[in-house]
């Protein structure tokens, strides 16, 4: 017998938080919901700055950097992407 699938009551961004062990899977999920949400209501109605992080260190300016792992960056500049700390090592040092 098939059951239905109900949709879940629980925050999707919740689940994400939840659920991914890795930058990696942080990153796909938050594409995959902003592909279910075109007009970004999800993202405009939640609070993005405690997304899970991953290990290494939290960088000096955390300005368009939304989580990291030991090596990458999680940033977002019309899409969800993973970018290498060594892209942003002006923001661990300043513009000097």
């Amino acid at each position: 017998m098939e059951q239905k699938m109900e949709k879940s009551k629980i925050n999707p961004l919740r689940s994400i938080h939840l659920n991914a062990t890795t930058l990696i899977e942080l990153c796909d999920a938050l594409r995959y919901l902003k592909e279910e949400d075109p007009h970004n209501d999800l993202f405009y109605s939640n609070d993005l700055t405690s997304l899970p992080t991953f290990g290494g260190e939290e960088p000096a300016d955390t300005t368009d950097i939304w989580s990291w792992d030991s090596e990458n960056f999680l940033v977002y500049e019309d899409e969800w992407r993973i970018s290498p700390r060594s892209d942003y090592i002006w923001k661990e040092y300043g513009n000097d």
